[in-house]
């Protein structure tokens, strides 16, 4: 087990709080990229926009960021 794992595995044992990063489909849409009705993968084309979404979510305090794969 790494000990970044053993790190939030404890801190879940213990009940603290974790907080993950939003909805990244939806922040693409509010900053303009067009999204596809049944779904928005093609947006996570848009590497720049990520990055900074990713770098919002982390200075809003976020400890976890995940993947946009929400209906990809």
């Amino acid at each position: 087990m790494s000990e970044l794992y053993e790190k939030f595995y404890k801190r879940l044992k213990d009940k603290d709080v974790i907080i993950l990063d939003g909805g990244v489909g939806t922040e693409l849409q509010k900053r303009g990229i067009e999204m596809d009705a049944a779904w928005c993968g093609a947006a996570s084309r848009h590497e720049k926009i990520l990055t900074q979404i990713h770098s919002d979510y982390i200075s809003a305090g976020c400890e976890i960021i995940t993947t946009n794969t929400y209906a990809s």
